[in-house]
């Protein structure tokens, strides 16, 4: 008999169950919304849904929860039940690159800010301990390979679907270029830049011309080869540095915030940084 599981993703849990006509789906949906509010988070119909798509809208809920830390961070929620599936969508829009907000974004946990991680993991684990808890024995809380692990699984199914000498073939040149055209290799060390830092590790191909950095905490990240630099670039790369139009963007987030609050001594400070900004850049 097929069992019902939980997978997680990239800040998402994802319940399957054999059956949506058993009713034990809209059971766990109902079970997941009282289990996040009686955690702090406030949940009701998700908006947008109800306004653009109003049949779906009793499928779709949406939520946050302001987390408690010197720095005000919110982790919110989106919970959708489709036929046998329940998605719970955790994700936070504090550093997103999509410009429709971090829910659309991809590596959604590698953007989180540290405690907004924390907070996710922490609710994760409360959500799948509920579960089981609450009358759904079959449910399996398979967590994704992490460190070198997870390159050779994601290896080993790119394998299954484009041929098992799928990493022994010639590559396009253009793919495995680094940003000063030395050629990448497998297991070779590398420099990127994230969130203005730049970090060291090791490189692994991915697909085309993305590469699999492996970052000595056992992290993993996923770079395109014209990213990523050797040995011989480093001395050329800055310290800690951010693009102009990102220094922009988290400004002008900013003074939105000290309008809206009517802090504005802080709101003319922001507005003489933004405009130094679109000076230098001009």
């Amino acid at each position: 008999m097929e069992r019902a599981s939980l997978h997680e993703t990239d800040m998402k849990l994802h319940l399957w169950y054999p059956s949506a006509e058993t009713g034990e789906v809209h059971q766990a949906r109902r079970l997941v919304i009282q289990h996040l509010r009686a955690r702090g988070f406030r949940i009701a119909l998700d908006p947008e849904t109800k306004k653009q798509y109003p049949v779906l809208s009793k499928d779709h809920h949406k939520g946050s929860k302001k987390l408690r830390t010197s720095v005000p961070l919110i982790l919110e929620v989106k919970v959708v039940l489709s036929g046998r599936h329940l998605e719970i969508a955790f994700f936070q829009n504090h550093n997103f690159k999509n410009r429709n907000g971090g829910y659309y974004d991809f590596d959604k946990f590698e953007k989180a800010p540290y405690l907004v991680r924390k907070a996710y993991l922490l609710e994760r684990d409360h959500i799948a301990e509920a579960l089981r808890a609450s009358g759904f024995p079959n449910l399996q809380h398979d967590r994704r390979p992490a460190g070198m692990d997870f390159i050779r699984y994601r290896r080993e199914e790119l394998c299954e679907s484009h041929g098992d000498d799928f990493y022994s073939r010639p590559q396009c040149p253009s793919n495995s270029k680094m940003r000063s055209g030395l050629t990448l290799q497998d297991g070779m060390t590398v420099y990127c830049r994230r969130r203005g830092r730049v970090l060291r590790g090791t490189a692994y191909h991915h697909i085309n011309n993305m590469w699999w950095v492996l970052l000595p905490g056992g992290d993993v990240i996923n770079e395109g080869c014209f990213n990523l630099y050797s040995r011989c670039d480093i001395q050329n790369l800055k310290g800690r540095y951010f693009p102009g139009d990102q220094r922009k963007q988290r400004v002008e987030r900013l003074l939105d915030s000290a309008v809206k609050a009517e802090n504005f001594l802080r709101a003319q400070t922001l507005k003489t940084v933004r405009d130094g900004i679109e000076c230098a850049a001009a």
